[in-house]
């Protein structure tokens, strides 16, 4: 598990130090990239049986794509606040902040919805691991996402 992770972790790390010009670019690069470096973690983790694959992947391409709906959501806020965090308002400041919240309230709920259909397919202690997965990789980019954007300036 550590060394899948270790390696998305690199993967991110390199990324993250290596802005690109265009924050859409920027952006997409790193979740194109994150994404298939994920589902290979993802795969070395889960130690899935052979019975077990079939019904876990094609569960896990639900999750994902739902995840990734309100994920985009997230990033183009985030991506809105980037490019001009020294020309905000505090009240434009303050909705693209509520809109990232929201973002991640509706994250929570898909997470907690998609454990309970993971736990009929999977041993409960795997469904676990899926998502300690999962919030071990959120952690990690959100980390190195939170040192690249900056914070808002106080008057």
């Amino acid at each position: 598990m550590k060394k899948g992770i270790i390696i998305l972790s690199i993967l991110v790390s390199s990324f993250m130090g290596a802005r690109a010009q265009s924050t859409d670019a920027y952006f997409d690069l790193i979740y194109s990239v994150l994404k298939t470096e994920k589902r290979a973690t993802v795969t070395q983790v889960m130690e899935l049986t052979d019975e077990e694959k079939q019904p876990f992947w094609e569960l896990y391409d639900k999750y994902e794509l739902e995840l990734s709906k309100l994920q985009s959501a997230k990033i183009e806020a985030i991506k809105l606040y980037d490019t001009k965090h020294n020309e905000l308002d505090l009240e434009t400041a303050e909705e693209i902040w509520t809109s990232i919240m929201n973002a991640q309230i509706k994250i929570a709920k898909v997470e907690k919805k998609y454990y309970k259909q993971f736990k009929k397919i999977l041993p409960t202690e795997k469904a676990i691991r899926f998502l300690q997965t999962e919030n071990k990789i959120k952690a990690m980019l959100s980390a190195k996402l939170a040192n690249q954007v900056p914070l808002l300036e106080t008057n």
